[in-house]
This record gives structure tokens, sequence and C-alpha cells, in this order.
């Protein structure tokens, strides 16, 4: 039961902990796509700029299919990633 009180959390404002890992990754994605405007603005197009911004990306998405199919191994990549 998604319902139940035990997988709501006070840091996440009372919401459900995947309506709040949802929004984690969906402003991860934000992040990354100003990140990658404020690098287009600047002319700074490096090849190490580019990787870590593609893992994330990949690592992000992964993260959206991981809430979207319960399944908790694919939520380690993003965990990984931003540790």
């Amino acid at each position: 039961d998604s319902k139940h009180k035990r997988y709501f959390h006070k840091l996440c404002c009372y919401a459900v902990a995947t309506k709040a890992s949802t929004i984690i990754a969906f402003a991860s994605l934000l992040s990354l796509f100003m990140r990658s405007i404020v690098l287009a603005i600047s002319g700074r197009s490096y090849f190490v700029d580019a990787v870590p911004a593609v893992v994330d990306f990949l690592c992000c998405i992964e993260l959206i299919c991981a809430i979207s199919r319960e399944c908790s191994f694919l939520i380690a990549p993003y965990l990984f990633f931003q540790v």
C-alpha cells in the first residue's frame, strides 16, 4: 500500500517516497539542462565537461525508469554518481 504512513516523511514535505524521488529525478535533469546551457554560453565545450554530463543524464533517466518500474537496484548508479 503506497499510502501507508511509513512511506511519508517530514523531510519530503509529507509526500510519498516515490513522488519525492520523481521530483528529485526531474530536478536533477533540470540542473543538468541548466549546466549545459551555461557551458554552451560560456563557449567551454571540452570533452572533460561532456562526459560527466552524459553519465549524469543516463543516471537520471535510469532513476526515472527505476521509480516507474519500482526496481530498487536501478537506483544504485544514480546514487554512486551523486556520491
